[in-house]
């Protein structure tokens, strides 16, 4: 379908798939509509490739234009330090010690409070959603070595960093396109580098960690865009990425209306075998997906509410149907964990030593 109210000067073809460059493919959606932020105009249309099933917008806008798409993003936001306050009550104080020990004995950190004799790894353990949310939390971030630095892509208001920083004591820095959301940052003091993906200009072989939270399905090209994570990671370097699925349960149930889509913001989505060969093509090892909870409930009720033509941020929400709130939780308990069928991919990949 034919996009008539982006202009077209601002508009550019790209004829093959961003992934794996194949030619093949077939329309995915002819009628995608931005009915989540409101802020970009026109009618897109998703290409499936018919080679790694990725799926990409194509037009697309500009690398250049692109930003007015962003004009109502939620990292505009003001930057959240919720996490790093010193919890009140018993049972904050509790509940923190538990996460505390949990993280110290996972993840080797020496965070204090901490219950004792691991009981906070024990409780953790034992509840798997408990264990999942609290480990995607902070990124699966081991503890730090000294002189290790830490880089968030597409850092937003800098929530993340801060918590990285101020909680687990990582030497952090970010990047930040756009304006608004950098400004954010640059109010806790938080190292935020103006620059773009790729063409960052970053140091080769400095950084121990790199963390990309829906961050590479924004990207025009998000294959240099991982060759240059590659090149600016040291030996034995991390890259830690989540992006929506392509694959998740709601956008088999809702279409064109599925949350994760989100045109045009979103101009490549991957599966997890596309992921996967996409960090191989850059060379990186011991690629893992990582257990995460599928919060299947939270977009199938946002896709009803795209379907019905709601803004899916209204305050309060509406009453959502039984059988999507069914429907949704369902998915949630079957697609948790690793699952080609998760609302979110969270994967793990290394450069060689």
């Amino acid at each position: 379908m034919t996009n008539h109210l982006w202009p077209a000067e601002d508009l550019e073809a790209v004829g093959h798939c961003p992934v794996c460059k194949s030619v093949d493919r077939s329309v995915e959606h002819d009628d995608l509509v931005d009915r989540i932020f409101f802020a970009a105009p026109g009618i897109w249309t998703m290409w499936r490739c018919d080679d790694c099933h990725s799926g990409y917008l194509d037009p697309r806008p500009t690398s250049q234009s692109i930003g007015r798409a962003y004009s109502a993003y939620y990292t505009h936001s003001p930057t959240s330090a919720a996490a790093l306050l010193p919890p009140a009550g018993i049972m904050s104080k509790l509940k923190r010690a538990a996460m505390n020990d949990f993280l110290n004995r996972k993840f080797g950190y020496n965070l204090r409070p901490a219950l004792p004799l691991g009981l906070g790894y024990l409780v953790f353990s034992s509840i798997k959603k408990k264990a999942r949310n609290a480990a995607a939390m902070f990124r699966h971030l081991s503890a730090p070595e000294y002189g290790d630095h830490l880089l968030d892509i597409g850092c937003g208001n800098g929530t993340f960093l801060l918590l990285a920083r101020d909680r687990l004591g990582h030497d952090v820095e970010g990047t930040e396109f756009d304006d608004a959301a950098a400004a954010n940052a640059f109010q806790h003091g938080l190292k935020v580098h103006r620059a773009p993906l790729p063409g960052m200009g970053l140091p080769p072989n400095y950084y121990a960690n790199v963390t990309m939270s829906h961050v590479l399905e924004h990207l025009h090209d998000p294959i240099s865009a991982l060759s240059e994570i590659f090149d600016i990671l040291k030996p034995g370097g991390r890259v830690w990425i989540q992006v929506p699925n392509l694959d998740g349960a709601s956008h088999q149930y809702f279409g064109s209306d599925c949350r994760l889509l989100e045109p045009p913001r979103h101009l490549v989505m991957f599966t997890l075998q596309s992921l996967t060969d996409s960090l191989k093509a850059a060379g990186f090892i011991k690629i893992e997906p990582l257990a995460s909870e599928n919060f299947a409930n939270l977009m199938f009720n946002a896709g009803w509410m795209i379907s019905q033509r709601i803004d899916p941020h209204v305050v309060p929400q509406p009453t959502i149907p039984a059988a999507i709130l069914s429907a949704g939780n369902e998915a949630q308990i079957a697609y948790s964990g690793v699952s080609n069928q998760s609302e979110f991919l969270t994967i793990i990949a290394f450069k060689p030593k």
